[in-house]
């Protein structure tokens, strides 16, 4: 940077040439899923988890679910993650928790939609992506089977402010 600034010789081809790998470097982690993508500098009034021991298995799920929330979270993703098989986290979400992965993962994310659709204004587009929704109608689908409303309906009869 410094060389670019002060336009020694070779600044431009080396900034060029960082550019370049910086951009090649972020698609291999994109497509290898080790890139999260932040979405939206993140949900409003979002409080991290603190002060709850590791061991303690629905909060390391929770955390787990909010920090990868963008993602296609599978039960075999997250029970790998956890350091589980899949059989013992399958048990161990239905004492826990009493749901599986999937209404667990899907209660979670219809909660931060309906935060999100009051609180802010996003697009449901926007929202749907941010949750790790595979596209939005997918989204709207799942939201009205859950809440019986629509996004849209949702936003203009529960939004804040």
């Amino acid at each position: 940077m410094e060389e670019l600034i002060e336009e020694q010789k070779y600044a431009k081809q080396i900034g060029s040439g960082l550019l370049g790998i910086f951009w090649t470097v972020l698609q291999r982690e994109m497509e290898e899923e080790h890139y999260t993508n932040p979405g939206p500098f993140g949900r409003p009034g979002v409080v991290p988890i603190k002060n709850e021991t590791a061991s303690d298995f629905k909060t390391e799920l929770l955390h787990y679910v909010q920090t990868h929330l963008n993602q296609n979270l599978t039960l075999e993703k997250v029970s790998r993650s956890m350091y589980l098989s899949r059989t013992q986290f399958v048990r161990r979400m239905r004492q826990e928790t009493g749901k599986s992965f999937v209404k667990f993962l899907t209660d979670y994310r219809i909660g931060e939609a309906k935060v999100l659709l009051q609180d802010s204004d996003w697009t449901v587009s926007a929202i749907a992506s941010f949750l790790g929704f595979g596209s939005s109608t997918y989204f709207q689908a799942v939201f009205r089977r859950v809440t019986g409303k629509t996004p849209s309906e949702y936003r203009k009869t529960e939004k804040t402010g």
